[in-house]
């Protein structure tokens, strides 16, 4: 077994985040979540087998501000950060392209585009600063 890594998964409170936040638990990591409710984050914490290693908090990351102050609390309590996994995003779907809404396509970009990209600049100063081990 490997060393344990600190690990954020921004989207672990959906089916996709929730799977790879139990996988990578089962494998001794260290997980950060960050959630828009708290309802969400302890239904994945309820739902987990084992929850030791689970750490999370509200945040905003969908900013570079917010995605750096949540990678930097969880590089704190996770003891450093060795990786991100962005598995968080939206589908709209109202239908057909000519019947859907003129702000549904800006709105699924920034859900899936804009916080891939926040989340990646935002780790950058944690990593940067040594707080991750690579």
């Amino acid at each position: 077994m490997t060393a344990a890594r600190g690990v954020v998964v921004a989207g672990g409170t959906g089916a996709l985040g929730r799977a790879l936040v139990e996988l990578l638990l089962e494998q001794g990591d260290r997980v950060a979540v960050p959630f828009r409710s708290r309802a969400g984050f302890d239904r994945l914490r309820t739902s987990l087998p084992a929850a030791d290693g689970l750490w999370g908090e509200q945040a905003d990351i969908a900013t570079i501000a917010g995605a750096r102050t949540f990678l930097e609390a969880a590089a704190a309590a996770l003891g450093g950060l060795e990786a991100v996994a962005i598995v968080s995003g939206a589908y709209a779907g109202a239908g057909p392209l000519g019947e859907t809404p003129e702000d549904e396509w800006p709105a699924m970009m920034s859900a899936n585009l804009e916080t891939a990209h926040a989340v990646c600049r935002g780790a950058l100063p944690t990593w940067a600063s040594g707080a991750a081990a690579w």
